[in-house]
């Protein structure tokens, strides 16, 4: 097991542990968060770059975010605070 505790080079020593073991293939879920998106867009172009097959897949989710919208085109929010007002 590999542990890499540096978010910047993260990307790049995934590549490297894939390319270790010759694999042409990665799979991996969707994080959905900001900098976890921006991490994943980077190991799939780096993947990409070096010949591996990307796969990432949706995975807890019932609705993929962005999928289902308002019909002003805007994601359908939940006010906790209206969710907790209606539980008392």
């Amino acid at each position: 097991m590999s542990l890499h505790s540096q978010r910047r080079t993260l990307p790049s020593h995934v590549i490297s542990l894939l390319r270790s073991v010759n694999a042409i293939r990665l799979f991996a879920n969707i994080e959905y968060e900001v900098d976890e998106l921006r991490r994943d867009i980077t190991v799939c172009n780096l993947a990409k770059d070096k010949g591996i097959l990307p796969n990432f897949c949706h995975d807890k989710l019932i609705v993929e975010p962005g999928l289902l919208v308002t019909k002003q085109g805007k994601p359908y929010t939940v006010r906790f605070d209206t969710l907790v007002e209606n539980q008392q």
